[in-house]
């Protein structure tokens, strides 16, 4: 499967994993499991080292669009995302800059800075969106 998912409900937190080449479809998929199981509001931290996003920009832009009409639905919590490669790095900025609006989004190259800002984050939502902090490399 290359999208995995556990919760730690302690601290309303999805730990997620990418594997593979990741396509939107997979992506709904994703999103559709979080909303049946109403775990759609929790923190993510979604571990991409081995993976890689395969998303054109209209793709991206979709689903972007419809994280948005699912947020003001369900509501927003931070996502965490870290990037393995030049490739995911550029497709998540792109859909941080299309769609995410306030909700806090950053990209990440080590799985500890996304947990320390995860944490920091505390699950609000007002803060607003955030840029990458650093590039990977690949």
């Amino acid at each position: 499967m290359p999208i995995s998912f556990r919760v730690d409900p302690h601290r309303r937190l999805i730990r997620t994993t990418h594997v593979g080449a990741i396509t939107l479809p997979e992506l709904m998929t994703y999103v559709g499991q979080l909303v049946e199981q109403g775990l759609f509001s929790h923190a993510q931290l979604i571990d991409g080292r081995a993976a890689t996003l395969q998303l054109t920009a209209e793709e991206t832009r979709e689903f972007a669009a419809q994280i948005a009409s699912l947020r003001a639905v369900y509501g927003q919590a931070p996502v965490a995302f870290v990037a393995g490669n030049a490739a995911s790095y550029h497709v998540a900025v792109d859909y941080a800059d299309v769609g995410v609006g306030s909700k806090p989004f950053q990209v990440f190259a080590d799985v500890a800075a996304a947990e320390v800002w995860i944490e920091l984050s505390g699950g609000e939502a007002s803060r607003g969106r955030k840029r990458a902090n650093r590039r990977p490399t690949g």
